[in-house]
């Protein structure tokens, strides 16, 4: 992985750089910034934002690390991570776990990643910190390993969607693109801020699940044992269902089935791209009774049929 201080190789850049990529703005580390081999790549620049996407190529596994104490950095899968791609903080756990659909790196925070091969694509944003009052507070002191553990795999529906509206802005750019895109990433970081926050926020009268109990919960749905039910999760976190669904909502801004379809269906991806199973195998692999079921419900997820879909990925390879 490049990023700031480490290349794509894992060679330490010259001392004089470290300095440098410390105070870089924004559009400045995306000058730098390169995760393989760019096949299209596209970009936007604002005063406080940066967001660069495209399609990229790697023909062997690579190890680096992103830190920079004036930027916050995200990555947001739009295809399927390869199985290699794992990392963790310094300043968090020493185990290495996989990468979720958002990996969101604080400013003044140091990430240690591997990354796998093939093509990949992905949207990458650059924000300013500092930006807001609350900000710098929040980030300093409230950020604790288990928060830092959860940032591999940022689950957060208004994030998510607002990481989206930027791809499809610089896919699709229209009228005063720009300003749009500054604007979202204000919301974005303003979105960050309260992410943290009530990750922190320690009121269990407010109805939140605790940090150990959304571990309990990613563990279990990613532990490859198809889709768990509600009340084997519930049992799990030893809550009510009634509690449960409530609780995972507030944390998360979306209903516990909505977060194991999107877990099953980023699975069944993966297996299509990098598995010769059969597509009735993988239905049953991720909870469906039947190859039709699945069917629909994958084309509703990524817009095309599971067949359709490791045909593009195994066109792109070769």
């Amino acid at each position: 992985m490049t990023q700031s201080i480490i290349n794509v190789t894992g060679q330490p850049q010259a001392n004089a750089d470290r300095a440098l990529v410390q105070t870089m703005r924004p559009a400045e580390l995306t000058s730098r910034f390169n995760p393989g081999n760019w096949l299209d790549r596209r970009e936007i620049h604002t005063q406080n934002f940066s967001a660069v996407s495209g399609s990229y190529e790697r023909s062997a596994a690579i190890t680096g690390s992103w830190h920079s104490s004036a930027v916050h950095f995200l990555d947001m899968r739009l295809d399927v991570r390869p199985q290699a791609s794992r990392g963790c903080f310094e300043n968090g756990h020493d185990e290495y776990l996989p990468m979720g659909e958002i990996l969101f790196v604080p400013c003044g925070q140091r990430y240690l990643g591997n990354g796998g091969t093939g093509t990949q694509r992905n949207l990458f944003v650059f924000l300013k910190a500092g930006q807001h009052a609350d900000e710098s507070e929040f980030f300093a002191k409230q950020i604790t390993p288990t928060v830092l553990r959860d940032f591999l795999d940022l689950r957060n529906v208004r994030i998510r969607y607002l990481m989206k509206q930027i791809a499809r802005e610089l896919y699709q750019p229209d009228f005063a693109s720009e300003l749009i895109q500054e604007g979202m990433g204000a919301i974005l970081l303003a979105e960050l801020v309260r992410q943290l926050h009530h990750q922190h926020d320690p009121v269990e009268g407010r109805g939140r699940l605790s940090p150990r109990a959304m571990r309990l919960i990613k563990e279990r749905v990613m532990d490859g044992k198809g889709a768990p039910s509600l009340s084997e999760l519930a049992s799990l976190c030893q809550l009510s269902q009634r509690h449960l669904m409530r609780a995972f909502r507030e944390e998360t801004s979306q209903t516990i089935g909505a977060y194991i379809k999107q877990v099953m269906m980023d699975k069944a991806a993966y297996l299509l791209r990098f598995t010769n199973h059969h597509i009735a195998s993988i239905a049953h692999d991720v909870g469906f009774m039947n190859a039709a079921a699945f069917s629909t419900a994958f084309r509703r997820a990524f817009g095309k049929s599971p067949r359709e879909f490791r045909e593009a990925c195994r066109a792109r390879i070769s």
